[in-house]
């Protein structure tokens, strides 16, 4: 009988505000766990809500971290684990240490703080730029979840597309099964937040999210005189002036048509899904963009910004716009807020997205690229 593979994933993101390598992290494991090829070990600050997120997972499987200091942690403490307790594969968001005990898998999400630079601290990119080439460079398995970001790594770091997996995020089942009727979602949302009729944003709050545009069409085209509310969700994990200027501007009838909620339980953000008027996506820039999809998944219409990563959700259709083009995306909108969705139309979006973005499609590439890499070891 095959021994399974001992793996080792970093899950310190899950100790920080919701990204997209934690929804990544989560799907593909919730999946390999359940494989009898493979033995899961996670490690982070804090196990507790590490094993609520991955409840399958036998306790012992926790490693729970003492070090601060990110330096010490990924330079010393780390790599003590796996020279410790003997992994065959040990796998990393962007960051791997330098002391290599086992096998590295690294996935690098996106390099946008390379192509768009000014959406970026220039602490934050100095900080990343050798750290992310060298883990990639002496990675064993490279992966990323976009055509996108693939086509970009192999530019600033000069690795052959052919040695970069692309790995999709997929969505999660609940978003495409859920129960929850929009009736049923606009008492709920109406009856807890007071907000009925509104356009919503999911995203973490950052320059190139693009959310003072979306903003400042919300204030010109006066939509709170026609009773419509504008609802963003996600934390400021950068500081933006632009939005914090055009929020100085919203005039005093407006301001109860206006909320910002930093987060909401998961449970909750299908309720927000289901009962919003419209979802909209502005985002500049992506290293792939999964709210768009939970979104759409949900049959909720959805209008979604056509660059980067985001160039491949074509099932949009004309529900796509170009976020550095004020206009187009005005004229979207517009069309978005007066025009009746087709319920067959929301549906074959929905039924294009569980094809093509599936967290089971994903663990198997990720399962397939480590039997190749021992394959090609043994």
């Amino acid at each position: 009988m095959t021994k399974p593979l001992k793996i080792f994933v970093d899950a310190h993101c899950f100790d920080e505000s919701h990204q997209g390598s934690s929804t990544f992290i989560r799907g593909i494991y919730t999946i390999l766990s359940h494989q009898k090829e493979t033995d899961i070990y996670l490690g982070a600050f804090d196990t507790k809500k590490l094993q609520g997120e991955f409840p399958d997972i036998p306790d012992s499987h926790f490693f729970k971290y003492q070090a601060k200091n990110p330096l010490i942690r990924i330079g010393r403490e780390i790599p003590h684990i796996l020279k410790k307790h003997t992994f065959d594969f040990a796998h990393f968001q962007y960051i791997a240490p330098f002391f290599k005990p086992c096998k590295f898998i690294v996935t690098t999400h996106d390099l946008l703080f390379l192509d768009y630079q000014r959406d970026f601290p220039w602490s934050y990119t100095m900080m990343r730029r050798h750290l992310f080439k060298r883990s990639c460079q002496k990675a064993d398995i490279r992966t990323t979840p976009s055509v996108y970001s693939q086509k970009e790594i192999n530019k600033h770091y000069h690795i052959p597309e052919k040695d970069i997996c692309i790995i999709p995020n997929g969505v999660d089942e609940c978003f495409f099964d859920s129960a929850i009727d929009r009736t049923s979602a606009l008492h709920f949302i109406e009856k807890k937040y007071g907000l009925r009729n509104y356009v919503l944003y999911v995203s973490r709050i950052e320059p190139r999210k693009n959310h003072a545009l979306l903003l400042r069409l919300f204030l010109e085209m006066q939509l709170y005189k026609s009773g419509i509310s504008l609802v963003f969700i996600g934390e400021e994990s950068l500081r933006v002036n632009e939005l914090q200027k055009v929020k100085n501007q919203i005039p005093e009838d407006a301001v109860s048509f206006f909320r910002h909620l930093p987060q909401v339980g998961h449970k909750e953000l299908l309720w927000f899904y289901k009962a919003a008027r419209f979802v909209v996506y502005p985002s500049r820039a992506e290293g792939f963009g999964i709210p768009p999809l939970e979104a759409a998944a949900m049959k909720v219409p959805v209008l979604c910004a056509n660059s980067t990563a985001m160039a491949a959700f074509n099932f949009f259709g004309d529900g796509r716009f170009d976020p550095e083009n004020k206009d187009d995306f005005y004229k979207k909108f517009n069309q978005m807020l007066l025009g009746n969705q087709d319920n067959g139309r929301l549906q074959n979006i929905s039924d294009t997205i569980h094809h093509e973005y599936s967290w089971e499609k994903s663990a198997c590439r990720l399962w397939a690229s480590m039997e190749q890499n021992n394959q090609m070891m043994a």
